[in-house]
């Protein structure tokens, strides 16, 4: 004698498929919202000043000694980096300005800051450097240390080197 499965077996069946079905969709959507999300916003914003380039030169008259925070992505080493530096700016109490070179013509934007940050020509080849991450020291509303691919060094190095600039003060 063959055994009869019921329809309603089978109507339960579908449900808990499609249930399953949407759900996994919606944990896929929710995981890339959050991932575009976490991609999209830096922790340095969190304990910096975020500004365009249009607004540096009057920030730098405002303010004239401040460490300038350019990054072009967000890769998962810019953001292991960024993490670590932005507790490094709290505990330290930097003014860091940042800006988000992904949304502007880097070229013209180191152009902007050739002819009116820099007076040193060595400084100045520094800065048409295309890099992730680059921190412009301004002291007197002027460049006078440049740091290129600093997202590559560990907390240490950085730390010596804003010592050995006097980019931090030490009271």
């Amino acid at each position: 004698m063959e055994k009869k499965i019921p329809l309603k077996n089978y109507i339960i069946l579908i449900v808990i498929f499609i249930v399953f079905a949407l759900l996994v969709f919606y944990m896929r959507d929710w995981y890339n919202t959050t991932r575009e999300y976490f991609n999209a916003h830096s922790p340095v914003l969190e304990v910096s000043t975020q500004m365009n380039q249009e607004e540096l030169s009057n920030y730098a008259q405002e303010n004239p000694d401040f460490i300038l925070y350019v990054t072009l992505g967000y890769t998962d080493n810019i953001k292991t980096f960024e993490r670590d530096f932005s507790k490094y700016i709290t505990t330290h109490n930097l003014n860091v300005v940042y800006i988000d070179a992904t949304q502007i013509d880097i070229n013209a934007f180191n152009e902007n800051l050739k002819n009116n940050f820099v007076s040193n020509k060595n400084l100045a080849s520094k800065v048409t450097v295309p890099n992730e991450v680059m921190i412009y020291d301004f002291s007197d509303g002027q460049i006078k240390h440049i740091i290129n691919n600093i997202n590559n060094e560990n907390m240490e190095y950085i730390d010596k080197l804003f010592n050995r600039y006097e980019m931090i003060d030490n009271d």
